[in-house]
């Protein structure tokens, strides 16, 4: 409880930023809380989707299609230590500065030469799921989807309560024990493990016609709606989906970013309206996408 709690503060000061802006007083105890998790040498999204999120929420305020220049050059940083984040903040940790040194020089090393490291080759993962499954001769028909209900009751009450990531353990071999290694489903290794090669083509088509929708559906919001500030905390979690399965969706949106749910959840009862008021001209107004496609038409016609 205390490491899912542990993102509630972001997600909190998050959403200041998302109704006030980029005020100094909210983004210094951002970036020293992002500090503290990027390099506490274990559960690396702890910083990235934070980080995914306020540039979400900065493209969003700032009515831009892609990241300024800064951002991504900031994005290339954060992507070359990504890798080596767990032994940096244990490095960091111990007070080993040569093996931070080391392990930045190394990760930087490798983006501008084009070397793979091992940790980075998420396909291997995904074709090693397959072959385990098959080997397995065991569909599981979205059975590990049904451990989201049970997720919230204490393991100190139920000891052999089902998680999650059972089928990566039940798949796993002595040669290649995949749920000891921390090895990944992927996105399409989760649909095979679940249904096969119809799941493989039915889980992309089905989600990609979703998210399409719910896109469009919410661009042209005001920023101060409610599906609007919703899609803009789920769409970070999306590379986390890529990465473990469909159990991320909810995982790693409505779990970890708990506080914002809590608000919509409270949007929901009668009474209380489904967007905050307008912004002040000295917080700014943001305008949505149909504004930004008025360019050079005149101010009179609507996109």
């Amino acid at each position: 409880y205390s490491s899912l709690a542990s993102l509630w503060p972001l997600a909190t000061m998050s959403l200041g930023v998302y109704f006030l802006g980029f005020r100094w007083w909210l983004v210094l105890p951002l970036v020293a809380y992002l500090s503290v998790v990027g390099l506490q040498g274990y559960h690396r999204f702890m910083l990235l989707l934070p980080v995914l999120l306020l540039t979400n929420i900065y493209i969003f305020r700032k009515n831009l299609r892609w990241p300024p220049i800064p951002i991504c050059f900031c994005g290339v940083i954060l992507f070359a230590i990504f890798p080596y984040l767990k032994y940096i903040g244990r490095a960091f940790q111990e007070g080993d500065t040569t093996m931070v040194k080391s392990l930045v020089t190394e990760g930087g090393k490798k983006v501008l030469t084009g070397d793979k490291d091992t940790s980075q080759d998420f396909l291997d993962q995904f074709a090693c799921v397959m072959t385990l499954t098959d080997r397995n001769q065991q569909i599981y028909w979205g059975a590990n989807y049904f451990a989201l209900m049970t997720y919230p009751v204490p393991r100190l009450f139920w000891p052999d309560k089902p998680t999650i990531t059972q089928f990566m353990a039940d798949i796993g071999t002595d040669a290649r024990p995949i749920h000891k290694e921390g090895r990944i489903p992927t996105f399409m290794g989760d649909a095979y493990v679940n249904f096969r090669e119809p799941g493989m083509i039915v889980f992309p088509l089905a989600l990609g016609f979703f998210l399409s929708r719910w896109a469009l559906s919410c661009a042209l919001l005001p920023h101060e709606s409610l599906r609007r500030l919703i899609y803009v905390i789920f769409a970070p979690a999306l590379i986390q989906v890529w990465r473990d399965g469909l159990c991320s969706l909810v995982f790693f949106t409505f779990i970890h970013f708990m506080p914002i749910l809590f608000i919509f959840l409270l949007h929901l009862f009668p009474g209380i309206p489904r967007k905050m008021p307008p912004l002040s001209p000295m917080q700014g107004n943001p305008r949505g996408p149909a504004q930004m496609m008025r360019k050079g038409r005149g101010n009179s016609q609507v996109a």
